[in-house]
């Protein structure tokens, strides 16, 4: 399955972040949103994410936004950066390789000062999962994004 053909349809995602229970960061909560997609040419699609989150321990909505670039190296590898800083100035994530026809994994961890982030994908067929890790001294978070069609 062509996991960057589906991505272009993404137009909405939904996410549970989970803290550990060595973490210290509280980030137990879940949130929603909406995507715009850019594809910028046959090999590369912008993700801008817009939406509310919200933790456990408050009833208080939170504005969240970020932009994601994923760009096909080919059929079976995928990168993906994050725009924090711009487009200018991309920060590379991982590498995503197809392990099988609906599932993906990052081919390294990505260094965060102390944490490590790495990530799983699923191709399902009305959304994309994927599964986020994030480790280090004080983290231990797993977050379950959903990007719907």
């Amino acid at each position: 399955m062509d996991l960057f053909e589906k991505l272009i349809k993404v137009n909405f995602f939904e996410f549970v972040s989970r803290s550990g229970k060595n973490s210290k960061t509280g980030w137990s909560g879940h949130g929603t949103g909406n995507v715009e997609i850019i594809k910028d040419n046959n090999n590369t699609v912008y993700f801008k994410e817009h939406g509310n989150f919200k933790l456990e321990s408050s009833s208080q909505d939170i504005k969240i936004s970020n932009e994601y670039v994923w760009h096909s190296i080919n059929p079976q590898e995928i990168s993906l950066s994050h725009a924090r800083f711009g487009y200018a100035n991309l920060v590379k994530l991982f590498d995503l390789i197809e392990v099988d026809n609906t599932y993906w994994r990052s081919k390294q961890e990505h260094v965060c000062v102390d944490d490590l982030y790495s990530a799983d994908l699923r191709v399902l067929d009305n959304h994309i999962k994927l599964v986020w890790r994030i480790v280090g001294p004080k983290k231990g978070e797993t977050i379950e994004y959903l990007y719907l069609f």
